[in-house]
């Protein structure tokens, strides 16, 4: 997971889901980890889903791989808003994702161990 040559855009897809994000609003990799944050906080469908069921797939870069997902909450949110801020300066959905509505959906995508 840690080379997306594209950039950071990926698809995300909940196991046992019919909702499928083909382009989550997910964050850079700081620490090399992959940060998703729900654009319409808490109750959006994708985030419930996410921390109902803790896994899914990610596409990035050509592969797939098996993920789980974890909220993530603290200090880290704060050195993703600066990256959200020098990656999307001047866009309109800037000011949504750095909000404490997004802030609050965050979720960390770790791959699953093989197996």
């Amino acid at each position: 997971m840690r080379r997306n040559p594209g950039g950071y855009a990926c698809g995300v897809v909940l196991r046992r889901s019919p909702l499928v994000v083909s382009r989550p609003r997910s964050g850079p990799l700081p620490d090399d980890a992959l940060y998703v944050r729900a654009y319409n906080g808490r109750d959006s469908r994708w985030y419930l889903a996410a921390m109902r069921q803790k896994a899914g797939r990610i596409t990035a870069a050509g592969m797939t791989r098996k993920v789980a997902f974890e909220l993530v909450e603290g200090p880290i949110n704060d050195r993703i808003d600066k990256a959200y801020g020098e990656k999307y300066r001047g866009s309109q959905d800037l000011s949504p994702m750095i909000g404490a509505s997004a802030r609050a959906a965050m979720v960390r995508v770790t791959p699953k161990e093989r197996g």
